[in-house]
């Protein structure tokens, strides 16, 4: 398939204009989804993933609802993911198929480009990278790396990006026909990155050079071959870095530990390539202390040094207070009680950046006493790490993380900071760490908080899941029986009930499986449901809500029953034999043909099923039988009954007449009936039997399924 749409610069979401109301539609619809997705990310436009969200690709699976979570592990190409992969970041199977055809493409030509980001959450960037395919890629074959070549960057240096990013950068212009387009954001606070494919139609521009002069807009060899200092990046004795506009080189591996403060790192000379006008520094914080303000920031990739500016009156204007070539700085002599306002900015031979963002304090009179405990520590494992969160200590100025592998300790001091959560990156999948909390300040030192504990998990959800859909809410006797679709990433439900529609709801059960039966209720009375799913990441909102009135008698809707008897009592044999009689106990008729009986149990092994109608009264060629899986209590497997317009219809007050069932396994091997869900070997009459489900129309209609 191939589509072309004109993508500009910025690029114009032609393609709303294409599938008009309906892409309208789902995109607004995918915008209220936004709402209960606190872990979503980012998307470039007219992406693989953004053109399934519009329509235009098709069978994409889930990424068409979250095209802004495509994230994978991060530091690509070195680490990454996998080869194959890199088109859905390791995580949509979907966006890994690649043919010349399988995608819809964008026209695009060779020179000046702007790619546009929407960005839903905002995450601290390391940075922005495009890669292209090379002229001699095959597009019948899985991405890798050795396709790839990289052709644009930015870096951001921990800042935290707007709602919209737009990057300059420049298309080669030596190569046409299909080419896919790697974008890359690159996250500072966590491991991971996000992955965009953009599939275009390229042609070349004779009005542009073939090759552009150095240093064009994004140009990736404009940093040099040594990478800033990130904080939450391992280095490896020997590896270099820029850091403060000089190369530092790493005596030992170590991680977050500052050059210029640290042991750890060797000054090894200025930076020597042509200085660029420095960035504006970013994450300026300002923290009160007894007539003091302590100051610190981001560094800015190179600035030679920093002047610090102060005002009484929020938006200025700012007086100088000092320059300096650190990044933090401890402005005393101050009148507690008042409010000071602060910014930076950044400076080096070519000139000065413009001014940061605000930071705002307040200086107090010194603690009398140490903090309390910390309260409220909150642990959550991801792949390889673990993030940590707890409430703020009144008069703390730090905090010291504590892990142990045993509960209770002995712990070790892994990090002291300044903020109320850390993200633990020296974890291995599938141990269980356990964490506690201290809040210091000038006077000592609190005791330890409540311990928590995680356990990081190779391929851990990144995000809590969506709300379930698709909950019925089916009345029996003194009972309600509900199902549901499974949500994606959700490792359990809760189940919550109301007696007013709307709620306050009350939470029932907490269940792993789709389906729940609510017993012990009033018949006549109405109630209310809704259902919540949850992961490791937290929890959905509610599904949308069904309701059921119970009555007396038996589980039936319509006045249908489904009476069994077990024909074979023996339950450790290689055969199951169950009959079945259909009663209609309604005021009409009923066409057999929309009906369809489930009989529940487990199969004991990996044969494949077999099944016979050794007598129907209605004809045993008028019986169709299925097999399908299932899950839930005492039950992986279901034998369905359906039967054809030839069966009739059962007149109102009338029945079916018995349905004689045998099933077999293909290799004759024993059965284990004693904890069937639906067997009964005390039932050798036909009884009611609600462990026997019966659907209408695709609707259940009478009995429990597990």
């Amino acid at each position: 398939m191939t589509l072309r749409f004109g993508l500009k610069q910025p690029s114009s979401k032609i393609m709303r204009l294409i599938v008009g109301s309906s892409a309208l539609l789902l995109v607004l619809v995918c915008s209220l989804l936004l709402t209960d997705r606190a872990w979503a990310h980012g998307w470039v436009d007219d992406s693989r993933a953004d053109l399934c969200m519009d329509g235009v690709n098709v069978n994409c699976g889930a990424v068409m609802y979250e095209p802004w979570s495509v994230e994978g592990r991060g530091d690509f190409p070195e680490i990454g993911v996998p080869d194959g992969q890199i088109t859905g970041g390791g995580k949509y199977a979907p966006l890994f198929e690649q043919t010349a055809t399988r995608w819809a493409k964008v026209d695009m030509s060779g020179g000046p480009f702007t790619f546009h980001w929407s960005i839903v959450a905002h995450h601290s960037t390391n940075r922005w990278d495009y890669y292209i395919t090379k002229p001699d890629w095959d597009p019948n074959e899985p991405i890798t790396r050795d396709d790839l070549e990289l052709f644009c960057r930015y870096e951001d240096n921990s800042a935290i990006p707007p709602d919209d990013v737009y990057h300059d950068c420049v298309i080669p212009n030596d190569r046409e026909g299909y080419h896919v387009i790697i974008g890359v954001w690159d996250i500072f606070d966590t491991i991971n990155a996000f992955y965009q494919a953009i599939d275009v139609n390229l042609s070349i521009d004779p009005s542009q050079p073939t090759t552009p002069a150095p240093g064009y807009a994004g140009d990736p060899n404009r940093f040099g071959e040594i990478r800033d200092w990130s904080v939450i990046r391992p280095y490896n004795a020997g590896e270099q870095v820029v850091y403060n506009g000089y190369i530092w080189q790493a005596k030992w591996w170590n991680l977050g530990q500052e050059p210029g403060t640290a042991d750890a790192w060797q000054q090894i000379g200025p930076v020597t390539e042509n200085p660029t006008l420095p960035g504006e520094p970013t994450n300026l914080t300002a923290t009160a202390g007894n007539t003091q303000v302590s100051l610190s920031w981001a560094a800015t990739t190179g600035a030679t040094s920093y002047t610090l500016k102060r005002s009484t009156t929020s938006g200025g204007p700012y007086t100088d207070v000092a320059t300096v070539t650190t990044t933090s700085y401890l402005d005393t002599g101050l009148t507690n009680g008042t409010t000071y306002y602060y910014v930076v900015s950044a400076a080096n031979s070519v000139g000065s950046s413009g001014n940061s963002t605000q930071a705002t304090a307040t200086p107090a009179g010194a603690a009398t006493q140490a903090p309390a405990a910390p309260t409220g520590l909150s642990t959550m494992g991801h792949d390889s790490h673990v993030m940590l969160s707890w409430a703020a200590s009144t008069d703390a100025t730090s905090y010291t993380v504590k892990r142990a592998t045993v509960s209770g300790g002995p712990y070790t001091d892994i990090a002291t900071v300044t903020s109320t959560n850390y993200t633990d990156l020296g974890v291995t999948n599938g141990t269980t760490y356990y964490y506690v909390v201290s809040a210091s300040n000038s006077v000592g030192t609190s005791a330890n908080s409540a311990q928590a504990s995680a356990t990081p998990t190779s391929g851990a959800a990144m995000e809590a899941p969506a709300a379930p859909t698709g909950v019925t809410a089916t009345a029996g006797n003194a009972q309600v029986t509900l199902t549901w679709s499974a949500s994606a990433d959700a490792t359990s439900y809760t189940v919550k009930r109301a007696l007013v529609s709307g709620g306050p709801y009350t939470d029932v059960a907490t269940v792993t499986t789709t389906s729940y039966v609510n017993t012990g209720l009033t018949n006549g009375t109405t109630y209310y449901y809704v259902v919540s799913a949850s992961n490791s990441m937290g929890s959905s909102a509610n599904s949308s809500q069904a309701s059921a009135a119970p009555t007396s008698g038996s589980s039936t809707t319509g006045g249908l029953i489904v009476q069994y008897r077990a024909t074979d009592t023996n339950a450790a044999d290689n055969q199951i034999k169950a009959s079945f009689v259909i009663k209609n106990t309604g005021s009409t008729s009923v066409d057999l043909s929309t009906l369809k009986i489930r009989y529940y149990f487990t199969k004991d092994g990996t044969a494949a099923m077999n099944g016979w109608i050794d007598w129907a009264q209605i004809g045993s060629s008028n019986v169709n039988i299925t097999f399908g899986t299932t899950s839930g209590t005492n039950a992986d497997t279901y034998v369905e009954l359906s039967f054809t317009s030839g069966a009739g219809s059962i007149l109102a007050a009338g029945q079916s007449g018995e349905i004689q069932l045998r099933m077999s396994k293909s290799d004759w091997s024993n059965f284990d009936e004693s904890n069937d869900y639906s067997y009964d070997g005390t039932k050798t009459s036909f009884t009611d039997w609600n462990k026997v489900a019966l659907f209408q129309n695709g609707t259940l209609v009478w009995g429990t399924t597990p």
